[in-house]
């Protein structure tokens, strides 16, 4: 059973500060805050979801605040 792949729900990434990535995605690039819910695998952190207007699949991008959160060490 192959199936073609259509496209690209969403993409998710992880930032630090909650407030400073609400206004980049909605004043700088005119998001829509489509939607706080919280993240299932860490009930103590939010998932927001940004979109176009009508919160088509393919514009849909998402974030985990985790101001604690440490980059990454490089190999």
């Amino acid at each position: 059973m192959n199936q073609p792949l259509l496209g690209l729900h969403h993409v998710t990434a992880i930032v630090d500060d909650p407030q400073e990535n609400l206004d980049f995605y909605t004043l700088v690039l005119g998001l829509r805050l489509l939607k706080q819910t919280v993240n299932f695998e860490d009930p103590f952190t939010y998932h927001l979801y940004y979109g176009d207007s009508a919160g088509r699949p393919g514009t849909i991008v998402t974030f985990f605040p985790w101001p604690a959160g440490r980059p990454a060490e490089s190999p």
